[in-house]
């Protein structure tokens, strides 16, 4: 299978200034192939083949343990979860913090909310667009704290800690495209906080976006359009085939209604930049397909 050396070179440069015209965009690894296959604490995989089953044992499995996280801004907490014989590591978020402007953050950070229910929105956002890179999360109350329960993504490392001990993902053809992926995500879901402290990268090569707790603005704008240069196939179709009211439906336990609709018309600014790009440069140029590698 031939690789995009062209595509993947241009977006080590400034993550594409341009794309090349009939650009090969086949990537011969398949980042979605652990999809369903979640680790348990000994990194073999969970009995779940759903992901009804994963949620089920987030909002019911017994807390054996719990332990602060150092060096995280609000105190989160890893969990071990344990149900008829399967352990797993979670991660409990309780923030909730709602104000009208936060004076260290950037100036689009106006009507300011920092919550644990955005995980869960992010979350199920993700599946309806068949995005498997968003760890599946609950609400839970666990004693007399109400927050997020999130599965821990086992064998992973953080962009940041990787970077301090010399690996640069940014050589990586698989975090590359992954990467893009994210861009538009991040820009749907306006999370202007991404950085490398909240995307992990497993064993396998996946990249996993974690800590959505400051998305979802009221503001139908996109946050980072520039960045929005390529994007996965499969991904594009599910985004332009979006269905609103399944969103509403799918949303409505965790945004209200300005929140969901600011939503839509990020979709909708989305889907008009890439087939403006897709106009200019070609589909071979901007969309992209994982494949797998034949045995």
């Amino acid at each position: 299978m031939k690789t995009t050396t062209t595509l993947a070179a241009m977006l080590l440069t400034t993550i594409l200034v341009a794309p090349l015209a009939k650009a090969e965009t086949d990537v011969d690894v398949d980042p979605m192939a652990s999809a369903g296959h979640w680790r348990g604490i000994d990194g073999q995989a969970l009995p779940f083949a759903t992901h009804g089953q994963v949620l089920e044992f987030l909002r019911t499995a017994e807390v054996v343990d719990s332990v602060e996280i150092k060096g995280s801004l609000n105190r989160p907490l890893k969990l071990t979860l344990e149900k008829d014989g399967v352990r797993a590591h979670a991660i409990f978020r309780t923030v909730n913090v709602e104000r009208d402007e936060m004076r260290h953050v950037r100036e689009h950070a106006r009507g300011f909310r920092d919550s644990y229910v955005f995980e869960v929105a992010a979350y199920e956002l993700s599946r309806l667009l068949d995005l498997d890179n968003v760890p599946p999360a609950v609400l839970r109350k666990i004693g007399r704290e109400k927050g997020s329960v999130q599965l821990w993504v086992e064998q992973a490392m953080g962009v940041q800690e990787r970077m301090e001990q010399g690996i640069d993902p940014r050589h990586e053809k698989l975090w590359l495209f992954q990467k893009q992926n994210m861009v538009v995500f991040d820009n749907l879901i306006y999370n202007f906080d991404r950085n490398p402290g909240n995307i992990l990268i497993d064993a396998s090569g996946k990249v996993w976006f974690v800590d959505h707790t400051r998305s979802f603005k009221k503001l139908p704008v996109l946050s980072n359009r520039a960045q929005m240069k390529v994007l996965e196939r499969r991904f594009w179709n599910r985004l332009c085939d979006l269905d609103a009211e399944a969103v509403r439906e799918q949303l409505d336990p965790y945004l209200d209604g300005r929140q969901i609709e600011a939503l839509l018309a990020r979709q909708r600014k989305i889907v008009k930049t890439i087939k403006r790009r897709i106009a200019e440069y070609g589909e071979q140029a901007i969309l992209f397909e994982f494949v797998s590698t034949p045995a």
